[in-house]
């Protein structure tokens, strides 16, 4: 390191009809628009691998009371003429998410995430798969708790195994957090510590003082490595920190956005790329930023994993339109907003 969304029995939970057709937080995104003014949606294939996110016909049946992942509604894409011709128009859903996670690292630290080397990412085949991400510092930054939890791991991984080896992260501490919108436990990990300053079985509040920006483990520098475990405390059960973190703000002092997606075929399985840009335009296309080379998740187990079943993710992006590009055969191209604080997500049918 600079060191080294859904399961078929979970289906991702959606709003009942009512919470789509209710009113949307202001402002409303250009992109999206409640399902039941959208007649036509319903009339779209039904894909039938379990794994997928609901079709729209059945987001806009579902009974489900509760809307853990803030969403706010899909529609499918207008055609961009010369630029995408798949199956069908990829479908836009915009989520109002809750961030549960303040960041880890508070100014005059550095917050922002490494994307060198994001999460699931390899660094072009020079490392193993990320199974979270890096915040480049200082050794002895102060190191904060992401939110109320309970530590359950403080101290070395020199005699027990948190990853693929021991001395894997060095000092370490782990965290345990019961969120109010997720049934199963989620923990985070703070990882390559120079001192750990908690002790196992302690409750911590959100802020807190954990630990210190250090370089054990496999570590080749000073900096946090980060982890998200969804469900239980493994290296296999790692979700993309960037969908759970609070975005940053821009230059402005706006919220960032971000942007996740999937590729999937006509059966709803995965399909990898590992060539994907994306960049920053104005209304007219023309380039305002350089462009991101983004993959798919380079380890398979971690495409589709629940709660967003999504196979790449970036935050913190200025809002405005991204032209996101990837190969399938030939170059396809695809246009997409972000928008303050909130989460856009693609999903691409591919043949």
């Amino acid at each position: 390191m600079a060191c080294s969304h859904l399961a078929a029995a979970n289906p991702v939970m959606v709003p009942s009809s009512p919470m789509l057709t209710g009113t949307m937080s202001s402002p409303t995104p250009t992109w999206v628009t409640p399902i039941s003014t959208e007649p036509n949606l319903v009339t779209t294939p039904t894909l039938t691998n379990p794994q997928t996110l609901p079709t729209l016909e059945e987001a806009a049946r579902t009974d489900e009371p509760s809307n853990p992942l803030g969403l706010i509604g899909c529609k499918l894409a207008p055609k961009q003429l010369g630029a995408f011709a798949p199956t069908r128009s990829p479908e836009i859903c915009g989520y109002d998410f809750s961030f549960p996670f303040r960041r880890p690292i508070d100014p005059p630290g550095r917050s922002v995430i490494e994307t060198s080397y994001r999460f699931g990412s390899t660094q072009n085949g020079k490392r193993a798969p990320h199974h979270g991400v890096d915040m480049i510092n200082k050794a002895g930054v102060p190191v904060l708790a992401v939110a109320d939890g309970k530590v359950i791991v403080a101290g070395d991984d020199l005699s027990v195994k948190y990853a693929p080896h021991t001395d894997f992260y060095g000092n370490l501490v782990i965290l345990e957090h019961n969120l109010p919108s997720f049934e199963q436990p989620v923990f985070t990990l703070y990882g390559h510590l120079l001192k750990v300053t908690v002790k196992a079985g302690q409750k911590v509040r959100s802020g807190q003082q954990i630990g210190e920006v250090g370089v054990g483990g496999v570590a080749a520098g000073t900096h946090l490595h980060f982890e998200v475990r969804m469900g239980k405390n493994s290296y296999e059960a790692t979700r993309n920190p960037e969908l759970w973190l609070m975005p940053l703000l821009d230059d402005d002092g706006r919220p960032t956005g971000v942007l996740a997606g999937r590729f999937v075929d006509q059966k709803g399985d995965y399909i990898e790329n590992g060539d994907i840009t994306l960049q920053h335009v104005d209304a007219t296309g023309k380039p305002i930023a350089a462009k991101l080379y983004l993959s798919t998740y380079e380890e398979h187990t971690m495409l589709g994993q629940p709660p967003w079943k999504e196979s790449f993710a970036v935050g913190s992006l200025s809002t405005g339109l991204y032209r996101l590009v990837f190969i399938h055969s030939r170059p396809i191209e695809f246009t997409a907003e972000v928008m303050p604080g909130k989460i856009t997500f693609l999903t691409f049918i591919l043949e």
